[in-house]
Order: C-alpha cells, then structure tokens, then sequence
C-alpha cells in the first residue's frame, strides 16, 4: 500500500521542528514536536483497489506503544485538507485503528501532534485496506 521506509515518512522541515522517526524491530517509532498541530510524519497512499460504487472501505493501521498524544488522519494534499482525524492518548500494547473510507478523501496517512501541544510516540507497525462488497 506504502513504503514505510523512514526517509519516505518525513521530511526536513518537521525534523528541524522536533519530529523524529526510527526503524525499530517492530516498526518505525515516531515522535511528533511538542507544539500543537505539528505534523511529524505521512505515508502516501494507494488506494486504487477501492471502488466506492461497489465497495466499502477501512483503513486499519497497527500500532504500539503509544505515549502522550497523537493525532491519525487522512490528508488530501491537493485540497490542503485533513479528514477523518482522530487523537488517541496513552495506550501500552498493540492495537489497531480503522479509518472509514466511506467517501475517498486523502492520499496520505499523516500523523500530528495533538491539540495540547505535548509531545508523543508512537510505533507504526503497517496499514492495509479493506473491503467488503455494499449491500444494495
């Protein structure tokens, strides 16, 4: 669906800002700055296989380890627009989180910082998209 290659992920800009990200065993451990709304990290995605007429959609993305706060959207970046957004705060373990594609908005995957302004990390373990056929 995506590379998930560090270098890929960010960019110059959001690392002078604070964001770090670093390969780890079970993914890539991003950090986003400690300043509200700061982008840390994106992931451009293929979404071709979807077919809004004749399917439904989920983004699910893995995660761990999450510490402080992050926030997990889709970004349109023609449209400068973020959809979709979701903060989610201190969780130990693995877990999952789905976006609903039900209208295609977004052609990144972009994590922030939250709406506090504090610093948080982050493992992000893959993402995959699924499908179902709709029910007419």
């Amino acid at each position: 669906m995506f590379s998930t290659a560090p270098d890929s992920l960010t960019n110059t800009y959001w690392a002078a800002q604070g964001s770090s990200l670093e390969e780890t065993e079970k993914g890539i451990r991003l950090t986003t700055p400690a300043a509200p709304f700061h982008y840390a990290a994106w992931a451009p995605l293929d979404l071709s296989g979807l077919n809004l007429d004749s399917d439904h959609g989920w983004l699910e993305i893995d995660l761990s380890d999450l510490a402080g706060e992050i926030g997990i959207g889709l970004y349109d970046e023609s449209a400068n627009a973020l959809h979709a957004e979701a903060f989610m705060r201190d969780r130990s373990g693995d877990f999952t989180h789905r976006i609903d594609l039900h209208a295609l908005r977004g052609n990144h995957l972009l994590f922030r910082t939250g709406p506090a302004g504090f610093s948080g990390t982050v493992t992000f373990r893959g993402a995959r998209l699924l499908t179902t056929p709709k029910v007419v």
